[in-house]
This record gives structure tokens, sequence and C-alpha cells, in this order.
């Protein structure tokens, strides 16, 4: 038998592309090798910079100027092999163009110049695409830059121009701030400051006030004594720190100002009160309703120690003209006290030694007062005393609207006659006398009292068995008052000597 074949021949040919095809150092130095080879079984890659690899699609970094030849080595599925190879070119690009800044801040209208620090010629660009050129030379003019503008520049010094390096131009569109407030220095007259912000760092200030011209200074008053209400148109021009001009506009509506609100009240004598009205920030404060002079002007008014009723007249003045009156009266509460003594004076030793007080009035809170040293604060306290002397008793009482009243008086506390010789009394014997220690009386004695000659009560106690104890007496002469249950007082000398 005859048997035919017929064999077709495949060529295999090998091919590759680079992306990108020429690299420019300084930006991104990396390549991508892509195979384009048809029926590929296997590769081997000589990149060119002594690295070799069978990846299918390498990518590799070429960071040295030269040319570098780049080989691919292709195998078919048929076992058949091709080599080619390729030339890839690695350029030094231009350093991009340096500036001294990269964003620049002008006033409006303002001319720029610009030129790089580090190359004599450049390429000015609308976008970073680089499509469209706005200039090719040494330095770039701009006349007038009248909005905010970005700008894209390159160095083209050298053979291969550099990569693109933004440039801001900011318009510093300056507008000066200022407030204007009803004057509240002058008491007769009725203005408006107009104030310039921030005025140390500004200069050249104009304000033009319905069309004229008033002042130079960053601060001015504007007298509206005579002007009628209405719009008023102000304008501000200044210069600030970077030297830029600008100019602010308001119209101000000059109208008879809102009627304040502050209640009528009553107070306590002495104290203070801040009226500070609502319904507006600035008034007029008077005391006389057909009066021009105000006694103050402000945000609000201080009476300090009223002690009489006081009529005030408040008028607002956010209208920068004054508005309707409001009228303020602050009525004294009368609000008194006073104090109730069970006694005032008495002898020490022979009288009781409390004495019972009372307050009478409106009060809530009591402090009283002996001497400066609080002691109480019930409405009725009993105070004891029992050395000789003049006692002041101050009463401080607030009422439930928080008023202070104060009343005082005065308590005396005498010594009983100074005893210079007492009898002896048979009736009822003290002994022994001289003493040491203890005293006897006789079973008809109740209660005893020892006093100093001077009058000044040392002891007083009720007796059950008729014995005493001086053993704490220091040595002296001593009074000894005895009571007996027939309400008889007999009074001893006694001594006590140790």
């Amino acid at each position: 038998e005859v048997f035919a074949y017929q064999v077709e021949v495949i060529p295999i040919d090998a091919k590759f592309s680079l992306d990108p095809d020429t690299v420019f150092l300084g930006a991104d130095n990396r390549v991508q090798l892509t195979n384009e080879t048809a029926f590929t079984e296997s590769v081997r890659w000589d990149l060119g910079n002594g690295l070799l690899t069978e990846i299918e699609n390498p990518s590799t970094v070429y960071d040295q100027e030269g040319v570098y030849q780049v080989q691919l080595e292709v195998t078919s599925v048929f076992g058949c092999v091709d080599v080619t190879t390729r030339d890839l070119v690695v350029l030094n690009r231009n350093p991009i163009p340096q500036f001294t800044v990269l964003t620049d801040t002008l006033c409006m209208g303002q001319s720029v110049s610009l030129s790089a620090i580090n190359s004599d010629s450049i390429n000015v660009y609308a976008a970073p695409q680089q499509l469209n050129r706005l200039f090719s030379g040494g330095a770039f003019e701009i006349g007038s830059v009248l909005e905010n503008t970005s700008l894209y520049i390159t160095n083209v010094d050298g053979p291969y121009e550099s990569n693109v390096v933004q440039y801001q131009l900011l318009i510093d569109d300056f507008e000066p701030i200022w407030f204007a407030v009803p004057d509240t220095t002058n008491l007769s007259e009725t203005g408006v400051f107009f104030q310039s912000l921030d005025a140390g760092f500004r200069s050249d200030f104009q304000w033009t006030v319905g069309g004229e011209a008033i002042s130079d200074h960053f601060r001015v008053r504007y007298d509206l004594e005579e002007v009628a209400p209405g719009d008023l148109t102000v304008v501000h021009n200044a210069r600030n720190e970077r030297g830029c001009e600008g100019e602010s506009t308001q119209t101000l509506m000059l109208a008879s100002s809102s009627l304040p609100s502050f209640p009528s009240q009553q107070i306590c004598a002495g104290a203070n009160l801040l009226i500070k009205p609502t319904n507006g920030q600035y008034f007029s404060f008077y005391t006389d309703p057909v009066s021009t002079e105000a006694v103050h002007k402000g945000t609000s008014l201080l009476l300090q120690q009223i002690d009489r009723d006081t009529v005030i007249y408040v008028r607002g003045l956010d209208g920068f003209l004054e508005g309707p009156t409001e009228v303020v009266t602050l009525i004294i509460e009368d609000f008194e006290v006073q104090i109730e003594a069970s006694q005032t004076e008495f002898v020490l030793g022979q009288q009781a030694l409390s004495v019972d007080f009372e307050a009478v009035g409106e009060i809530v809170s009591y402090s009283w007062f002996v001497n400066d040293v609080l002691v109480d604060v019930t409405p009725a306290p009993v105070l004891f005393f029992d050395s000789v002397g003049e006692y002041q008793i101050r009463l401080e009482a607030f009422n439930n609207n928080r008023c202070l009243a104060v009343a005082e008086t005065v308590i005396t506390v005498s010594a009983p006659p100074v005893v210079t010789s007492v009898e002896a009394n048979n009736e009822f014997p003290v002994y022994p006398n001289p003493t040491s220690d203890l005293l006897h009386f006789d079973n008809k004695t109740v209660a005893i009292e020892v006093l100093t000659l001077s009058g000044q009560l040392m002891m007083r106690q009720e007796l059950t068995d008729g014995l005493v104890s001086l053993k704490s007496f220091q040595n002296g002469i001593y009074l000894v008052r005895a009571f007996t249950r027939e309400g008889d007082l007999q009074l001893h000398k006694v001594i006590v000597r140790k």
C-alpha cells in the first residue's frame, strides 16, 4: 500500500512590545514588556539590565541612562524556537523647573513675571496634559491677574522637556470687615461709631457716608442728631498687610429703636441692682423723662446702695435713633425689725442670769450676735450672761425677698455691792473658817453662791447634805451667800487657806 502525508510548516515569529518604548529618568522608570508571539509554549527574556526571566509578560526598572538590548527567545507548541531583539533607549529628562514658591497670592489685577531659578527656558501650559501651550521662553509675563489660575510649567533648557510642575496664582479677594454700633460715650447727643476690624494689620482707611468722605481713621464717629430715619449707605476702603486694596459697602437702616423691657419692682434698702433690659442690646438711661442728657448709655445700668424710691427712664438705641421710653419704678421695701428682751439690766448673783429675746417683723432668717460673735439662729433664743459688763446684742434678719434689717440692744450686767465687812452669823454658822476644802452649813441652808469680793460669781450649788467643797479655789477671801428654806439670805465672809 502507498500512503501519502501532507506536512504543513507553521513558522514562528517572535515579537514583543515595550511600554514605554523610550524611558525618561526622573519619573516612573518602570517598563512593561509584553510577549506578542503566537502559539507560545515558553519564553526566556534577557532584559538587558542584567536580569533574566521566564515570566510571560515581565516588568522591570531602568535607572541609568543608556541603550539597553532586550532579547526574547520563544519556543512554540510545535517545538520551534525564534529569537528577537530590540533596543530600549533610557534618557535623562531636564530637571523640573524650580521657583521660590509654587503658590503665589496676588492682589486683584496685579501683574506677575514667572521665571525658573534653574532654567533659562520654560514652557507654560494651561493643563497638565501639556496640550495647550501658552508660552515658551525665559520669563512669562501676566499683565493683570483677575482670578485664581493654575499654570503647568516645564523646563526646556536641554534636549528633553522635563515633567510639569504646577504653579498656582491665588487672588487675595480682600474685603475690609467693619461694624457699626451706637455711640454710648456721648451722653447728650445721638451718634454711631464705624470701626474696622483687625485695624492693626490694615492701612489707608477711608470712610464715605452718603457719598461724602468723612474720615481716614480706622474708627470714626458719625453724628445722627440731624439725620432723619431711612437708609444710610456707608462705604469703607482699606489696604491690608499685603497691600491689597478692598472695599466694603453696607446700608444701615436708621429707625426708631424698639421699646425696651425691664420690670418695675420692690427692692431692699441699700441694695444694688443691675438694670439690663431685654428687647435690645444698647440703651440710654435717664433719671428725668424730659432730659436730653442720659446718666448712662450701654447694655446695662448698675445702681448701687439704693436708699430711696427711684424711677429710671430707658430708651433703646439698636435702631441708632432713640425709641419710646420704658419706665422702671423701684420701690424700697419697708422692712424693719425690733428686739424685745425680757430683761436688759440685772445685778450679777442677785437675779436670773438668762434673758429671753424675741424679734418682731416678717422674718424668715435670724442671726443673733453678742459682741459681734454669732451665738444663735433661732427666732427666740435664751442667752446666758455670767460676767459683769455691757453686751451688745445685734439681730440680722432677712425677709422673703432677702431684704436685710438690723436691730440692736444692750444688756447690762452689774456687780453686787462690794462687802467690806461681814458680821459672824451665829444662827446659821459656817465652819471651819478658814478652810482648805469643805464648808459645813446648817440644815436650814438649801443653796449657796460663792462670789469674789468684786462680785464675780464663782459657784452656785444646791445643798443636800450641808457640805460644799472649795478645794478648787485659790487662796483668798470669798463671799458666801446662803439661802434658807424660809427665803432668808445670809452673807458670810470665808477664807480659803491651803
